[in-house]
């Protein structure tokens, strides 16, 4: 008899859990936040990186992609940034796409113990960078 009535207790409860309302959380919620983060899909990408240290400069090559035809570099270094954001114009959105640039190599670039870092990104609409990547940048040939 107490199986029974546990059975029926049980059922009970699970019956009374599911009301046939809809959760809050189910429904998706619709607000202009949610539309800008949908609309705005915008991304770099970048592969076979190469950094060669040549004379006072540094060159760096490799491919990349973006769906808004450019993409952004800068050099920082511990806390400073000693180069300031550069762009490259890439031909085609969202197609692999052969790069090149040099950078000439400070002396305030020498003297400092840290290791550069070269930052490698994309922007979305609200110019804001996506898809970083970083890359250390050895100045010190041994």
């Amino acid at each position: 008899m107490k199986k029974y009535l546990s059975i029926l207790f049980i059922s009970l409860l699970i019956i009374a859990g599911c009301n046939g309302q809809k959760s809050e959380e189910a429904k998706p919620k619709n607000t202009n936040e949610n539309k800008a983060a949908d609309t705005d899909q915008s991304t770099a990408a970048f592969q076979n990186i190469e950094v060669v240290h040549q004379g006072e400069g540094v060159i760096f090559t490799g491919e990349a992609k973006a769906t808004n035809q450019a993409i952004y570099y800068k050099i920082v270094q511990g806390e400073k940034t000693v180069l300031e954001e550069k762009q490259l114009k890439l031909k085609e959105a969202d197609e692999w796409e052969s790069v090149e640039w040099t950078v000439e190599v400070t002396d305030e670039m020498k003297d400092n113990p840290e290791t550069p870092i070269i930052h490698l990104y994309g922007k979305n609409k609200q110019g804001e960078p996506v898809n970083p990547n970083y890359v250390p940048v050895d100045l010190y040939i041994y």
